[in-house]
C-alpha cells in the first residue's frame, strides 16, 4: 500500500497539515514513523477515517467527540449521540429562526429613518416588558435584577436597551428617566425569556415614530418638546410612561447618532 508524506497526505485529503495533526493528536489517524529518517507517513486507509470524522465534524460535533464516535460508540451509542445533536441543532435553529426575524425587523426599523423625520402611525401592540437598570445615570438594580440582565444581554437584539420617561418628567424641573432594556410581550413569550422582574406597559395602541439625536446630548426634558408637541397638535392624550427603544447607533463625518423607536401609549377617550 502506497505510503504518503504529511504534505503530500493533506493535498490528497484536501485539509491542511495543521489539520492532520490535530488527527493525529486524538487519535483518528496513526502514522508509521520511519525511525531511521522520522518521517511520519499516512495511507488511504487512514484517509478513511479523516472522512468519517469530518461526517461527524460537519455535524456538529467536536474532533475529540468525533474520535469517541469512531472508536468508542457502539451503534447504540452513535444513535443516542445522534439524537442529542438532534435536539441540539433544534434549539439552535429556533434561535437562529428569531434572530432572522429580528434582522427583517430591524431592516424595516431602518426605512423609517429614511422617512421624513415626522413620520408616525398609530398602531394597536401587544404591550412590552421593561427591566430596569437605571435611575438616571446610576446603576439601581436589586439582586433580583441583576440575576436576571445576563438573559436579557444575551437576548439582544430580540431584547432592546431602552429608556423609560414618565409622562410628567415633561413638565417638572427635573428629567427622570430609566435605562434598561426592553422587549414585546410577544417575542418575550416566543422565547420564553423570563420577565418576573420586568414592569409590563399594557398592549393598547400607541402613538409610533422614529428619533434620532447626536450621542453627546444628555437626556433632557428639552429632547422631548417635539413628542409633546406632535401629540398636543393631534389632541391625543398619552399614557403615564413613554418608552424608547435604542435599535440604532451610526456615525457620520465624524459624529455618533442614536437612533430610537419611541413608542407612547394613548389613552381612549372616556365617554
Amino acid at each position: 500500500m502506497k505510503r504518503y508524506k504529511i504534505g503530500e497526505f493533506a493535498r490528497e485529503m484536501g485539509v491542511s497539515q495543521d489539520m492532520i495533526k490535530h488527527y493525529e493528536k486524538y487519535g483518528i489517524i496513526k502514522p508509521e514513523v520511519d525511525e531511521q529518517t522520522n518521517y511520519r507517513y499516512f495511507n488511504i486507509n487512514q484517509g478513511e477515517k479523516i472522512i468519517e470524522s469530518k461526517k461527524y465534524r460537519n455535524l456538529g460535533f467536536t474532533i475529540k467527540e468525533s474520535a469517541e464516535l469512531i472508536f468508542d460508540k457502539d451503534f447504540a451509542g452513535i444513535t443516542e449521540a445522534l439524537k442529542g445533536k438532534r435536539d441540539e441543532m433544534e434549539i439552535e435553529i429556533e434561535r437562529m429562526q428569531a434572530y432572522l426575524s429580528q434582522i427583517n425587523q430591524l431592516l424595516k426599523i431602518g426605512e423609517r429613518f429614511d422617512q421624513q423625520s415626522d413620520s408616525w402611525e398609530i398602531v394597536h401592540l401587544d404591550g412590552f416588558y421593561f427591566l430596569k437598570q437605571t435611575d438616571n445615570y446610576e446603576f439601581s438594580q436589586d439582586e433580583a435584577v441583576k440575576d436576571k440582565v445576563r438573559d436579557w444581554l444575551d437576548r439582544l437584539p430580540i431584547t432592546n436597551q431602552a429608556v423609560l420617561v414618565p409622562r410628567m418628567s415633561f413638565y417638572e424641573g427635573a428629567f427622570d428617566h430609566q435605562w434598561g432594556f426592553s422587549i414585546s410581550c410577544k417575542k418575550a413569550a416566543e422565547i420564553n425569556l423570563d420577565v418576573s422582574c420586568a414592569k409590563l406597559l399594557p398592549a393598547g395602541k400607541y402613538f409610533v415614530f422614529a428619533s434620532g439625536s447626536l450621542q453627546n446630548q444628555p437626556m433632557s426634558k428639552e429632547r422631548f418638546h417635539e413628542v409633546k408637541k406632535l401629540m398636543d397638535k393631534f389632541k391625543l392624550q398619552y399614557g403615564d410612561e413613554v418608552l424608547m427603544e435604542c435599535v440604532f447607533k451610526s456615525h457620520d463625518h465624524g459624529e455618533g447618532f442614536s437612533h430610537f423607536i419611541v413608542y407612547i401609549p394613548i389613552l381612549e377617550p372616556v365617554g
